[in-house]
């Protein structure tokens, strides 16, 4: 196992793309009138994990087995969690300057995880660094049970219309076959790396967006939908240190890691970032950290 690497720039970027771990320091009101930071709020994403079961479609075909990993599919690796220790150091440094005890006062702190056992894991970590030997709890709800905060189409926490966040994707792509269009040099770059006899490697369907079986959320086909995840786990083997020769089976350098990462955020054209999908994605959330921000008794840290 190669020893963690420092936590980058770009890496704390990613960590705060997605919802997984909502870690709120009080800080005494000083007598002067003079501004002073009182409550922090920062979101992140978890450790570096195992691929999960399905995330390169079982159609997809390579030219070599992929390689295997430590721990089951989508658990924290032992170098993720190590990433997320330090990642807690570093932000220990940055707040100690608020006055922050050695052990933080009960209250003090608040941090609150998605409920897959990875988020868990990686609140765990991070507290491991933050505040090494102390008693700070991990909230989340019972493992299992979906959070309106995390997932807020699935927990049906908003009025969702899938036509008008269909409209809404439409205006703001382009359209899937567009969408397609504008990644067709990476997923080029993604059959390459996969080195199956002849492209596509991935399963070919036709590209779409629609209204799911329940109605409360969006599904999608297509090129973007079926690479998108073998581009993720690309990047995983990255992050995770593979050596050089494992990521990728030694077709995937640095930017070409960068290149195919392309089609797995545009996933994220879809089911975040239009105006409609972003507002009901990110409302619940939102509203938490509004929340944690304005009321009058919630901890200085979340």
């Amino acid at each position: 196992m190669p020893a963690p690497h420092p936590v980058s720039a770009a890496f704390r970027a990613a960590l705060g793309l997605s919802l997984s771990i909502l870690p709120a320091v009080t800080q005494a009101r000083p007598a002067s009138h003079d501004l002073r930071l009182e409550r922090v709020v920062m979101l992140m994403r978890h450790g570096v994990r195992a691929p999960l079961a399905g995330e390169v479609p079982d159609a997809t075909r390579t030219a070599q087995p992929w390689p295997t990993w430590p721990v089951p599919e989508g658990q924290v690796t032992p170098h993720g969690a190590a990433a997320m220790r330090l990642l807690g150091r570093h932000d220990r440094r940055w707040l100690a300057p608020l006055g922050l005890a050695r052990c933080p006062v009960p209250g003090s702190i608040r941090i609150w995880t998605n409920t897959a056992s990875r988020t868990i894991a990686s609140g765990e970590a991070y507290v491991q660094g933050f505040a090494p030997g102390c008693r700070v709890a991990v909230g989340h709800r019972p493992v299992g049970q979906t959070d309106p905060i995390f997932e807020p189409l699935s927990a049906r926490a908003t009025a969702f219309v899938p036509r008008e966040a269909i409209a809404s994707i439409d205006r703001h792509t382009g359209g899937m076959d567009a969408l397609v269009a504008r990644h067709r040099p990476a997923l080029a770059r993604i059959d390459t790396v996969l080195g199956c006899d002849a492209g596509p490697c991935s399963p070919v369907v036709p590209a779409t967006v629609r209204a799911s079986a329940d109605g409360h959320g969006i599904d999608l086909s297509g090129p973007i939908r079926a690479a998108s995840g073998t581009a993720q786990v690309l990047l995983l083997e990255e992050a995770e240190g593979m050596p050089r020769r494992q990521v990728g089976w030694g077709r995937a350098d640095p930017a070409t890691i960068a290149q195919v990462g392309a089609v797995h955020a545009a996933l994220f054209d879809v089911f975040t970032r239009s105006p409609y999908m972003a507002a009901h994605q990110a409302s619940v959330l939102g509203q938490r950290i509004i929340d944690t921000l304005t009321a009058p008794n919630t901890p200085g840290w979340t």
